[in-house]
């Protein structure tokens, strides 16, 4: 099924199979007294999802390197994937995981990571970015712009070509690969090459449309998403144009982008919204939306074998892109 931009909501689809037993799974824990996450502290969030989305056993096929990069305030850590264990400069990308800015890290991504790029044949860089509540808004936002800055002064020494990098990340991380490619744009010494957006998260602000529709039962709860979010932001800060890319009118010039969102997301009209107005935007743009896939599925490869796919696609989308072939505005499902 091919999604329309305008962000309109629709009736609840159903879930594909394996999702519906995942939450399934969640319903029962939760009946037997498990709490809901919009219960739970940050600190507590961190230790119940760690193991979410951990592979049974670590990806082969990639290189990986544990390192400092500069951060806003001081360094962070970071982690370097090399498929194939290569070491001539080629394609690189900065991701930016995900987690409502409050949880996730290198470690709960390492396998999306990992599997992305083997997937592409793309050297990542993971960036450790400091959370909330902890580290409120802007935080986050900075430390991502500083390490993106950071990697392509240092772009020979992780193996990156300098002019085939690429910003991207997953949910949150989306939403800080979305504004840092904002800020970059007038940056000549540094020019993203490509944007690559999975589920962004694109507004704090709203609660209709799908976020209506599948508010409950689906995995990411609108319940839980405004919990996480309000460790990072207040209501003077929610609208700030650094989070808010979805109510810019400033769009024009950025990067060919590709975005790809699940049907059964409370994002899911926000993703095509924001679309859309990167279409009416003139940004080179493929859109591909999975009917029957939750908020987060990259995470969630060996439970869903249809993810499988997903990762391939995207990966040829990403190499593509960062070799020059571009986005182009299509859609798929």
């Amino acid at each position: 099924m091919n999604a329309d931009l305008t962000g309109r909501s629709r009736l609840p689809e159903p879930l594909h199979p394996d999702f519906q037993r995942f939450v399934d799974q969640i319903a029962v824990l939760q009946a037997a007294g498990a709490p809901k996450w919009d219960r739970l502290s940050a600190e507590q969030l961190r230790a119940a999802t760690k193991d979410i989305r951990k592979a049974a056993a670590p990806v082969e096929g990639v290189e990986r390197r544990n390192l400092r990069v500069a951060g806003a305030r001081g360094p962070l850590d970071a982690r370097l994937y090399t498929p194939g264990g290569g070491d001539a400069p080629g394609p690189g990308l900065l991701y930016f995981h995900g987690g409502g800015f409050s949880i996730g890290s290198i470690e709960t991504h390492d396998s999306i990571v990992a599997k992305l790029a083997l997937a592409s044949g793309v050297k990542i860089l993971s960036i450790e970015y400091r959370l909330a509540p902890e580290q409120r808004f802007p935080t986050a936002h900075d430390d991502a712009l500083a390490s993106s800055r950071w990697a392509f002064d240092h772009a020979e020494e992780i193996g990156f070509d300098r002019g085939r990098i690429g910003i991207g990340g997953d949910s949150a991380g989306a939403n800080l690969a979305a504004s840092i490619c904002l800020d970059m744009r007038g940056d000549s010494h540094r020019r993203v090459r490509f944007q690559l957006l999975a589920y962004p998260n694109t507004t704090i602000l709203g609660s209709g449309g799908s976020r209506a529709v599948y508010a409950e039962g689906y995995y990411l709860t609108l319940a839980a998403a405004h919990h996480l979010f309000q460790f990072y932001v207040d209501e003077n800060t929610a609208s700030d144009p650094r989070i808010d890319q979805l109510h810019r009118d400033d769009l024009a010039g950025l990067p060919p982008t590709l975005l790809a969102v699940g049907h059964c997301d409370i994002l899911f009209d926000e993703c095509l919204a924001f679309a859309g107005k990167l279409q009416s935007a003139k940004v080179p743009l493929q859109v591909l939306t999975y009917p029957g896939f939750i908020h987060g599925f990259l995470g969630f490869s060996e439970q869903v074998p249809a993810v499988s796919n997903a990762f391939q696609v995207i990966g040829r989308a990403l190499a593509l892109g960062l070799d020059g072939a571009g986005s182009r505005d299509e859609r798929h499902a």
